[in-house]
């Protein structure tokens, strides 16, 4: 018969006051693992993690042979919005037991997720009829530029490009506040074009990119009989010419910037703005982002924060990473985890489970990732800080002599 260990309230006040000991050297200083142990088998475990940043329940379970676990809630001692007491966290782990116990909804973690994506899908569902019957304000003109701006990135998403969501927000951003947004795509002609891309001429990087987005559009409406993966929408546009193409293409300085390599000096600097001057200091997102960025060898950040948990194996010492720039179909990068990239790895993984997300790295919501652009945003400053210059795409490149 297994040991009977409950959890009380004097046990878990003892487990945190130990974890924010100001002892350096205790073994359990990072964190403690707490089991409320009834004696029961084959029904699951609830779980305490304390850490110096808080508590946080976990129904843990066995499926398929490996271990896994569902985030519950914060521990507090009083009720709490968004908080659980011992108490309500025993209630919620007897429902998920009984899950584990069923034999459909064994993996208690995977019937969750699919409970949440079916309510968030019929969610959406009902939000899209509701905007269907309602004013149509939001909606843009049949034919119009931002519509076919719209349709593109639509299209893009259809075929599986992790780019759709940039595009989607470069349009949103820089033509549907413009005055050419709602007029009609077929008569949009070149010094609209010029006048749309003009006011980006400090920032040559967007400029080309949305000049080169917006020529893939129209070449979209414009061959969109010939073009049988394009969607049927394109051709009710009616565009018979590129208004792009007619522009000239935009030079963006210091055009061959990928050639660039940081230099060891660099590097070393770079690494060392990354490493807190306390090591129990709490640490960024971006910064683990950055780290793991630099220790797997310089990757394209939409690929690194797309990465799922599931993709990581921490027996063999490597991560998967889905390369879809430029291609339908993604072609697969396994990757090397050196010691300190796999304690970067773990700990990530331990953050995303507190948030019960799929991600290595999520996002404020969820089931979401991290935004491409917090990294980025972050380099950006921290390169002002260095006083050197640092672009996402030199963590890409290869370590200078």
């Amino acid at each position: 018969m297994a040991t009977v260990r409950r959890l009380t309230t004097d046990l878990i006040k003892e487990a945190i006051a130990s974890v924010k000991s100001d002892d350096k050297t205790s073994a359990a200083r990072k964190q403690i693992w707490l089991s409320d142990n009834d004696g029961g088998r084959g029904v699951g475990r609830l779980m305490l993690r304390v850490t110096p940043s808080g508590s946080h329940f976990y129904f843990r379970y066995t499926a398929g042979g490996t271990k896994k676990i569902v985030a519950i809630g914060r521990y507090s001692e009083r009720l709490c919005e968004g908080c659980c007491t011992l108490t309500e966290a025993r209630s919620k782990f007897a429902a998920y037991s009984r899950l584990y116990q069923a034999p459909a909804t064994h993996d208690v973690r995977q019937h969750v997720r699919a409970e949440f994506r079916a309510t968030r899908a019929a969610e959406t569902q009902v939000s899209v009829s509701s905007d269907d019957g309602g004013s149509s304000e939001s909606t843009p003109p049949a034919g119009s530029l931002v519509a076919l701006c719209n349709a593109y990135a639509s299209d893009l998403k259809a075929r599986g490009r992790i780019s759709w969501k940039e595009v989607a927000a470069m349009f949103n951003r820089h033509v549907a506040p413009t005055q050419y947004a709602n007029r009609p795509a077929n008569a949009i002609k070149k010094e609209d074009i010029r006048a749309i891309l003009r006011p980006l001429k400090k920032h040559p990087p967007t400029q080309k990119h949305l000049r080169a987005s917006l020529h893939a559009a129209y070449e979209l409406a414009v061959h969109a009989d010939d073009d049988l993966q394009a969607e049927d929408s394109f051709a009710e546009f009616g565009v018979e010419l590129n208004p792009v193409s007619a522009t000239k293409a935009v030079r963006v300085p210091n055009e061959k910037r990928r050639k660039r390599v940081l230099s060891r000096l660099e590097l070393g600097h770079l690494w060392n703005h990354l490493l807190p001057n306390d090591v129990d200091a709490p640490v960024g997102l971006s910064v683990r982002f950055m780290r793991l960025d630099l220790l797997l060898g310089g990757q394209r950040g939409e690929q690194l924060v797309s990465v799922t948990v599931d993709r990581v194996d921490l027996e063999r010492d490597t991560i998967l990473i889905y390369d879809m720039k430029g291609r339908d179909d993604a072609r697969d990068h396994l990757l090397p985890l050196i010691p300190p990239a796999k304690a970067e790895v773990k700990w990530l993984i331990d953050y995303g489970l507190e948030r019960d997300s799929r991600y290595l790295f999520p996002g404020k919501k969820p089931d979401t990732r991290l935004l491409v652009g917090a990294p980025q945003l972050f380099l950006k400053r921290l390169s002002a800080r260095m006083k050197v210059s640092v672009q996402p795409s030199h963590l890409e490149s290869a370590i200078g002599s």
